[in-house]
């Protein structure tokens, strides 16, 4: 009987040992050797890999379409020596863009995916993987390492990446954004725009040089100011010593320059003088800036607000690769939010166009669409511009009528309203708007030269109609009544001249064969992932 007892006892030992060894089989099995094995890894929680010396370790995640996901690695080094360790990622499969997959360490100091890790020691990395295809996406996640020797040669394969970025874990813009509209009170100052490069070709005789300057009211007074032929301009540069400032062409300015290079440049009678390397100073009055909630929409105001954002980079791992853009605002497309961006710097100047104003055929269109190209990672391409028809001026600017027989475009330029929605000025008809609302607006940093918009005026013209002719009515030689067929009644028509609305210290109708400045405005859709910055000139937004 007792015998009996232990057999039983002992036959349901091992199934119970079956199931449990079944159970951490099938649980661990999924971390694998990266060569494909069917080695049973060893790990010590479900986001960790063990490391083994010269070996690829790996799990493999499914990241969700346009979102993100975080995930571990713990390094557990059970050997008595140094290892040389890399964190690494490959995307799977040949048809996804990978330009739209980032991978990060989640570390807010320094980068600790890769190094050295001493003998019987463990370190944990944190890792982020932004997604941002329309489709979910296969992501392996892993190590490689060997023994430190007398370089860390770790011989990756070159369908692997070496996780080389740390960031912080980002979160949604637009929905920080949006939390609370930002709202703040400042008194008048100035932005400096650091290390400009693009030329400026010195045209008057005189410029007038300073080392110092007053700022009040929006303008920059030289103090001091020498007047010099623009040939000395060379011996003004600025130095560890001396800074020299110039307004060109006068000794009060919207927007001052310090030089830090000058040059003369060709010869004899092509001689020519010009700055090629400076800070721009640009003012701004006291007041009030931030986000603001029209309609469903939100829209930045003010002559000061914290909108910058990094855009168009070569490479959107180096920030020093971005151009310098800035939030016009966040727009309600169907139920998705998105982005609503504009160089902060004009492109140069150019004709709307040499005949039409209607911007699907001007040659601005054109232009920006297979001339200015963006590397863009995630652009609202679905998005058809709504073209702004402006048949009056004695109306809000929610009273605005669009034409919606537009084509999709890629890039664009800014709307009347948009300029108009960035002044502090609310609830005013167009014809309404004064200085005030002009200077107390961000979108004016173009020392208030004219740039185009896409704003079009089309004029209702009603049909004429012709008195009735009465007529001389003959005997009627039947009593049965005559048909009467009825009148169509005659259609307005809208007439559209050949000029655009323009925007600089006001706003005014120019003809479209004026040469006036473009700054690209583009729409970004999901990929609003904030990596860091506050908004501010000396932080712009990151986004990825």
């Amino acid at each position: 009987m007792n015998k009996y007892h232990i057999k039983q006892i002992y036959l349901l030992m091992i199934i119970i040992g079956g199931i449990v060894s079944l159970s951490v089989y099938s649980t661990y099995s999924i971390f694998t050797l990266e060569s494909g094995t069917s080695d049973i890894v060893s790990i010590h929680t479900p986001n960790s890999l063990n490391i083994n010396e010269e070996a690829y370790e790996y799990k493999q995640l499914t990241v969700p379409k346009e979102s993100l996901i975080t995930t571990d690695i713990d390094l557990y080094n059970n050997l008595e020596y140094e290892l040389c360790y890399s964190a690494w990622y490959k995307v799977i499969g040949d048809k996804v863009d990978t330009t739209k997959i980032g991978v990060y360490e989640n570390n807010e100091e320094e980068l600790t995916a890769n190094g050295v890790i001493e003998g019987t020691t463990n370190h944990r990395i944190s890792v982020i993987i932004i997604n941002d295809n329309e489709e979910d996406v296969k992501v392996n996640v892993g190590l490689t390492y060997a023994r430190n020797g007398e370089s860390c040669a770790l011989n990756l394969s070159s369908d692997k990446s070496v996780i080389t970025s740390f960031i912080a874990k980002p979160s949604n813009l637009i929905e920080s954004l949006t939390k609370e509209p930002l709202t703040t009170n400042h008194e008048s100052g100035y932005l400096t725009y650091k290390n400009i490069t693009k030329e400026i070709k010195i045209t008057n005789d005189k410029v007038y040089i300073a080392s110092a300057f007053n700022y009040k009211d929006e303008v920059f007074t030289l103090v001091n100011q020498t007047e010099i032929d623009k040939n000395e301009i060379t011996n003004y540069q600025t130095t560890s010593d001396n800074n020299y400032y110039t307004c060109i062409k006068s000794e009060t300015c919207d927007t001052l320059y310090r030089i830090l290079e000058a040059k003369e440049v060709g010869e004899g009678n092509n001689k020519e003088y010009v700055v090629t390397k400076y800070d721009i100073l640009s003012g701004y009055m006291s007041g009030t800036s931030g986000l603001q909630k029209i309609n469903n929409n939100y829209v930045y105001y003010g002559d000061n607000p914290n909108n910058f954002i990094y855009y168009n980079c070569k490479d959107y791992n180096d920030n020093k690769t971005c151009e310098l853009w800035r939030i016009l605002g966040i727009y309600q497309d169907n139920d998705k939010s998105i982005l609503k961006i504009i160089r902060n710097d004009s492109i140069g100047n150019y004709k709307y166009d040499e005949e039409t104003n209607i911007w699907n055929d001007s040659s601005i269109r054109t232009r920006l669409n297979k001339e200015y190209k963006t590397n863009d990672l995630n652009t609202m391409t679905s998005l058809k511009y709504k073209i702004e028809n402006i048949t009056d001026l004695d109306i809000s600017l929610d009273k605005i009528e669009y034409l919606e027989n537009t084509d999709e475009t890629e890039t664009s330029i800014m709307s009347l309203s948009d300029y108009l929605n960035a002044s502090n000025c609310k609830d005013k008809k167009i014809k309404d708007y004064d200085d005030n609302c002009f200077k107390n607006n961000w979108l004016n940093n173009n020392d208030g030269l004219y740039e185009w918009t896409m704003s079009t005026k089309y004029v209702k013209v009603e049909p004429k109609v012709e008195a009735p002719v009465e007529e001389v009515k003959e005997e009627e030689t039947s009593t049965e009544p005559l048909e009467e067929t009825p009148e169509e009644a005659p259609e307005e028509t809208i007439k559209v001249n050949n000029t655009v609305y323009a925007v600089g210290k006001n706003y005014s109708e120019l003809d479209v064969n004026e040469e006036l400045k473009i700054r690209p405005v583009k729409y970004l859709g999901t990929r609003t992932f904030l990596i860091s910055g506050d908004g501010t000139l000396n932080n712009p937004y990151v986004i990825r």
